[in-house]
């Protein structure tokens, strides 16, 4: 699923909710569409992870794994990856991680 400027997620509740059941993303939101030239690439693994956790999905997804390694690929870009999640962590566990080391 392609990202165009932020709608991707409510798309793919919508998608989910009507019973889709396998969409395309990629880590760290990496991509694009020939069909599409101005969308801003696809939609990040780790965000749909994040988006069906918490609808209460499994997924069998390792997040955290996913989020290193988008972390890792913007290594290799000169301008940062559309990701959310591998920026903002996991919530709640980034907040209890902050909160941990703060004590």
């Amino acid at each position: 699923m392609m990202s165009r400027r932020s709608p991707d997620v409510q798309s793919f509740r919508k998608c989910r909710q009507a019973g889709v059941r396998l969409l395309a993303s990629s880590v760290g939101g990496i991509g694009g569409c020939p069909f599409a030239p101005r969308a801003t690439g696809n939609i990040a693994t780790e965000d749909l992870c994040f988006l069906l956790r918490n609808m209460g999905h499994e997924t069998g997804v390792d997040v955290d794994a996913v989020i290193d390694v988008a972390q890792w690929a913007e290594t290799f870009f000169d301008a940062p990856l559309p990701g959310q999640v591998m920026k903002a962590g996991l919530f709640p566990e980034s907040a209890k991680l902050r909160q941990q080391a703060a004590e």
